[in-house]
């Protein structure tokens, strides 16, 4: 049964990459030094299985359109319950082997991936691999079910819950750095953190609903629903306390389901991470 509302229907389109649908594939060959670039991949197979999934057969579709240089555009329209229509495109590049085909591949996954479909694999590290070297002086090509010694860990089925319930359909959108000392108004503390009847527990689960409470524009606000820029301003600029060890687990949630976008700010998102995690630690 498909999902009937537009939450759900992204939930089912930015659901992570299952682990044994994630292939790899020789993207450059330095010719001197025999060095392949190796970076993941899926097949349009899957792409069109997560789209039947999300919104049904007949729920999408999608045009392809050259421009005046040539360069193939794929057209994706969706379609939701209510008959809202949304239509996003990318542009793909012709593959080494059966180039029209593989154009017309390249350019359909891509204006998936706007979507979110199987974005999380642009996440995953390039890996660079020594290829052994054939008697006339040319390179062998890693093996087509090549992998990485490090298997990508899938995620845990908990998290992949809390994706499904509490994904944000902003979450995609680039905030500025805002300076938030203007809405502050006195914080009005529960015992713990959580409300006094013991409801919220389990932080991954429930404390996530919880309100911030703290902004006038905010107060109403779940911690899940926070901008990713009010959520740097707490851990860089409010005291040592119980929210700003909220924002830091929220923010690393939000890492762990591949949902963090970094806003603009002196902090890259390495650092964030690492300051989230002294935070929660002190």
């Amino acid at each position: 049964m498909k999902p009937n509302k537009w939450d759900d229907i992204q939930a089912v389109l930015q659901q992570p990459t299952p682990p044994d649908e994630i292939k790899w594939k020789c993207q450059t060959l330095n010719l001197k030094t025999g060095q392949a670039t190796m970076v993941a991949y899926t097949d349009a197979r899957l792409v069109r299985k997560i789209l039947d999934e999300a919104v049904g057969v007949f729920g999408w579709e999608c045009t392809y359109t050259r421009d005046e240089k040539g360069v193939l555009f794929c057209s994706l329209t969706i379609t939701s319950p209510d008959g809202t229509k949304v239509t996003k495109e990318d542009c793909g590049v012709p593959s080494e082997f059966e180039k029209e085909k593989g154009e017309v591949s390249d350019a359909f996954k891509r204006a998936c991936f706007v979507y979110g479909i199987c974005a999380d694999l642009y996440d995953l590290d390039i890996h660079y691999v020594d290829c052994d070297q054939k008697p006339n002086g040319d390179w062998w090509r890693p093996a087509k079910d090549w992998q990485p010694e490090i298997k990508v860990q899938s995620a845990d089925k908990k998290l992949q819950k809390i994706r499904q319930e509490m994904i944000d359909a902003d979450l995609h959108e680039v905030p500025v750095d805002v300076d938030y000392s203007d809405q502050l108004e006195e914080p009005v503390d529960q015992p713990n953190g959580v409300p006094t009847d013991g409801a919220f527990t389990d932080w991954k689960l429930n404390g996530r609903r919880q309100q911030l409470g703290f902004t006038e524009e905010n107060k109403d606000v779940a911690w899940k629903d926070v901008k990713p820029s009010l959520l740097i301003w707490c851990i860089t600029k409010m005291k040592a306390g119980d929210r700003q060890v909220k924002a830091s687990k929220e923010i690393l949630t939000r890492m762990t389901l591949r949902q963090w976008v970094q806003p603009v700010h002196d902090l890259d998102e390495e650092q964030t991470e690492e300051l989230c995690k002294t935070i929660i630690k002190s």
